[in-house]
C-alpha cells in the first residue's frame, strides 16, 4: 500500500468514527489537522543536486547547538569511526556508505526533525 493510500484509509477511518457516533465533529477535524501536520513533517526531500551542507541543530533549555559542516566532511569523518562501532552499526543494519550515499543522491531538505514535549529540538537538514 503506498502512503497515499494510507493517509486517505486513515481519513476514511476517521469520518466513519464520526458516521457511527464514535466521535464528534469536533474531534475528528482535530484528529485530521493532526492527519495534516504529520504529513508535513514527513515532506520528502526535494531532488536537486548533491547538498554542500550538513545542517545540525540541537536546541534544549541549556544549550543551544547550531552546526554546519561541510558535506564532502561526511566521508572523512566517517573515517575515524573505530571498527568496533562499525561493527555494531552493521549488526544493526546501518550501512554507511548507503547512507551517504542516498543523502548525496537526495538533494536538499530536512532529514530528521524531532520536538520534544519538554522543549527539547533536534533537526538535521541538507543544505
Amino acid at each position: 500500500m503506498n502512503r497515499d493510500t494510507s493517509r486517505s484509509d486513515e481519513r476514511m477511518k476517521i469520518l466513519s468514527m464520526v458516521e457511527d457516533g464514535t466521535i464528534t465533529a469536533d474531534e475528528a477535524a482535530k484528529m485530521l489537522t493532526a492527519l495534516e501536520e504529520v504529513e508535513l513533517e514527513v515532506a520528502p526531500v526535494s531532488k536537486g543536486p548533491s547538498p554542500k551542507w550538513i545542517h545540525i541543530q540541537v536546541l534544549d533549555e541549556k544549550d543551544k547547538v547550531d552546526i554546519r559542516l561541510p558535506f564532502g566532511l561526511l566521508r572523512i569523518a566517517e573515517s575515524f569511526i573505530p571498527t568496533q562501532a562499525r561493527e555494531e552499526m552493521s549488526k544493526n543494519g546501518i550501512n554507511l556508505n548507503e547512507l551517504t550515499k542516498m543523502m548525496e543522491s537526495s538533494g536538499h531538505g530536512k532529514l530528521v526533525e524531532v520536538q520534544e514535549e519538554g522543549g527539547a529540538y533536534v533537526a538535521i537538514t541538507l543544505e
